[in-house]
């Protein structure tokens, strides 16, 4: 008897220290519109969609406040000002607002985080002079680092994980 139960403790403490492997990550891949050098994926707002560049060179996802109006936000969006400024190219610099109850989707995600607004009219406008198309905002590091994103030129992809 006594033996018994040595042998189930011994089998239980063997299953005690098995080590757990973590879930392995999902992903999903989204299409990309490669532009030049320019990563463009389409998003939505609201079911509307949109398109956003990828930039590695921007810390924070930020969208153009003037396009942000078209997206039936009324009383559930709220801009507030911060004393922060954006620094892009040549020095130039833009006041920053914060977008509250603001919601991205890119594939099946939801991209949860802050959202800044600026007038970025004469960026997009660059953009679409070499792109041909019209982007609503800029998907930063602080997105890209979160979900994960990983581009894949060669296919045309983006890998974007997927918490949902």
């Amino acid at each position: 008897m006594l033996l018994s139960i040595l042998i189930l403790s011994l089998l239980a403490l063997q299953f005690a220290f098995v080590p757990v492997t973590p879930e392995e990550p999902k992903y999903e891949f989204i299409d990309v519109i490669i532009r030049g050098n320019k990563p463009i994926i389409k998003g939505r707002i609201n079911g509307k969609i949109i398109y956003l560049i990828l930039d590695t060179g921007s810390d924070i996802t930020i969208f153009d406040e003037n396009e942000i109006r078209k997206y039936d936000f009324d009383n559930n969006m709220k801009t507030i000002t911060h004393s922060k400024k954006t620094y892009g190219v040549y020095s130039s610099t833009n006041q920053l607002g914060e977008v509250r109850r603001f919601s991205v989707k890119v594939g099946s995600q939801d991209l949860m985080g802050r959202y800044f607004c600026a007038d970025l009219k004469d960026l997009r406008a660059g953009i679409k002079n070499n792109t041909g198309i019209n982007i609503s905002g800029i998907i930063g590091m602080d997105m890209i680092l979160r979900y994960d994103f990983l581009i894949d030129f060669d296919q045309k992809k983006v890998r974007v994980r997927v918490y949902n």
